[in-house]
C-alpha cells in the first residue's frame, strides 16, 4: 500500500503536463515551420518518430513493472514472515536457506529493474538528444535545399531558441510517461485490493444473551451446549480439521450451508511461541544442562539482566501462562483449546476428538480412556513418543556428563 500510494503522490503534481507539454511542443514546431519553412519537416518527422517509440517502450516497461511488483510483494511477505517467526528460524537454524530464498527473489527483481532502467535510459537519451537532432536535420535541409537559403543570425538564433523550447517538454514527457505507467500498474493493484470480496459477517450469528443456560456455540448438524466456565480441548492428528474448526467459528471460512451461532464475545489466541510454567532460567535453558558462561552470554545478548533485577526471585522466578488453571481470571469463561499436547487434556472438562474433519468422540479424559477408542489410541501413541524422547534426552545427558 505504501509503495503504490507513493506512485500517485509523485504523479499528482505532474497532471497539468497532460496539456502543457503537447501545447509547448506544438507551439515550438509551428514557429519553426514559419521560420524555416518546409525545412522544418525533418524535425517534425523526428518528433513524430519519438512518439510511438515512447509508447512502445512504455508498454514493455509496464509489463516488467507488473512482474517486478509481484516479486516485491513476495519478497516483502517473506521478510515479514521471517521477522515474525525469527525464534523458530533460529531454533531450527534456517537462517541460510531463508536468506538464499529471499535473495533469489531479490535477484529476479533486480534483473527486471535493470532491464527497465536500461530501456528507460535509452529512451531518455533519445528524448534528450531530440532537440539537437531536430536542429541538425532542419538546418541541414534548410541550407542544402536552396542556394538562396542563408543561415543568418536571425534565423539561426530564433530557430535555436525554439529548439531549446522543445528540450524541456520532451524531457518532461519522458519522465511523465514513466510515472504514468507506474501509476497505472499501482492503480490496478489497488483496485484489485479495494474491490476484493469482504468477509461475510453473516456467516456467524453473534448475540449477547446473559442467560447462563443458553447455547454458547452451535454448528449446523451439531448442537453442543456446555456449562459456562468449562475448558474444551479439541485434539486430533495433523490435518484432521482443528484449525479449520476455529476458522469456521471465527467466520474466516466460506459457509456452504448450515448455521453457526456464537453467544458473547470471542477472544482468539493464535499459535505462537509459548512460555513454559517454569522459572525464567529453565525457560532460557529450555531443557539443556545449565552452563553459567553460556547463560550469562544469553542474558547479555538479550539485555535481560535489568529485567531480572525487577523480578522478586531473579531468574528463579516462576513464569508462564495459567489458562489451564481452574483459579485463573478466565475460570468463568468457556475456553476452547486446540492443541497437540495431550498432557493438557487431563485438565479439560470436556474433550472433542477430531478425525478426518469430523467429530469422532466427545467426553471427559476418564471416559475417553475407558472407551479405548480413537482418543485412547492417539494418547497411547503420544505417551510412547514422549517417553521415547525423554529416554533419548537422558541418554544424551549421561553421555555428555561422561565426556566432561
Amino acid at each position: 500500500m505504501a509503495i503504490d500510494i507513493e506512485r500517485f503522490q509523485l504523479i499528482t503534481p505532474q497532471i497539468q503536463q497532460f496539456w502543457s507539454c503537447p501545447y509547448q511542443i506544438v507551439f515550438a514546431l509551428v514557429y519553426l515551420f514559419i521560420t524555416l519553412g518546409y525545412s522544418a519537416i525533418p524535425g517534425i518527422v523526428i518528433m513524430i518518430i519519438f512518439v510511438p517509440l515512447n509508447i512502445l517502450s512504455s508498454v514493455i516497461v509496464k509489463k516488467w513493472q507488473m512482474e517486478q511488483m509481484k516479486l516485491k510483494d513476495e519478497r516483502t511477505k517473506m521478510v515479514n514472515e521471517v521477522l515474525n517467526g525469527i525464534k523458530v528460524i533460529k531454533l531450527y537454524a534456517w537462517e541460510i536457506p531463508m536468506e538464499e530464498h529471499i535473495d533469489n527473489i531479490r535477484q529476479k527483481e533486480l534483473a527486471l529493474i535493470r532491464k527497465s532502467a536500461m530501456v528507460r535510459n535509452v529512451i531518455d537519451s533519445f528524448n534528450t538528444s531530440s532537440p539537437f537532432l531536430v536542429a541538425f536535420f532542419s538546418f541541414g535541409t534548410y541550407v542544402l535545399t536552396s542556394k538562396s537559403h542563408e543561415l543568418t543570425a536571425q534565423i539561426a538564433f530564433v530557430s535555436l531558441t525554439l529548439f531549446n523550447q522543445l528540450r524541456s517538454p520532451m524531457m518532461v514527457v519522458a519522465f511523465f510517461i514513466n510515472q504514468l505507467i507506474q501509476a497505472v500498474v499501482s492503480n490496478k493493484r489497488l483496485k484489485e485490493f479495494l474491490v476484493a470480496d469482504e468477509l461475510d459477517n453473516s456467516t456467524v450469528e453473534r448475540t449477547n444473551v446473559n442467560d447462563r443456560s443458553s447455547e454458547l456455540v452451535k454448528v449446523s448438524d451439531l448442537s453442543s451446549a456446555w456449562d459456562e466456565g468449562a475448558l474444551i480441548a479439541v485434539v486430533g492428528r495433523v490435518g484432521t480439521g482443528k484449525s479449520s474448526l476455529l476458522n469456521a467459528l471465527l467466520g474466516e471460512m466460506g459457509k456452504l450451508r448450515g448455521q453457526i451461532s456464537i453467544n458473547g464475545d470471542v477472544a482468539y489466541v493464535p499459535q505462537q511461541p509459548w512460555i513454559q510454567n517454569m522459572s525464567v532460567r529453565d525457560n532460557i535453558t529450555f531443557g539443556k544442562p545449565f552452563d553459567r558462561k553460556r547463560y550469562n552470554q544469553v542474558l547479555h545478548a538479550c539485555a535481560l539482566k535489568p529485567d531480572l533485577k525487577i523480578l522478586p526471585n531473579g531468574d528463579l522466578t516462576e513464569i508462564g501462562e495459567k489458562v489451564l488453571s481452574p483459579y485463573g481470571m478466565l475460570r468463568t469463561k468457556t475456553r476452547i483449546l486446540v492443541t497437540h499436547g495431550l498432557t493438557y487434556t487431563q485438565k479439560a472438562d470436556k474433550i472433542v476428538v477430531l478425525q478426518d474433519g469430523k467429530i469422532a468422540e466427545i467426553g471427559t479424559f476418564t471416559e475417553l480412556m475407558a472407551k479405548r477408542g480413537t482418543f485412547y489410541d492417539f494418547y497411547e501413541e503420544y505417551d510412547k513418543k514422549s517417553k521415547s524422547e525423554d529416554s533419548q534426552e537422558e541418554s544424551s545427558d549421561r553421555e555428555g556428563a561422561k565426556g566432561e
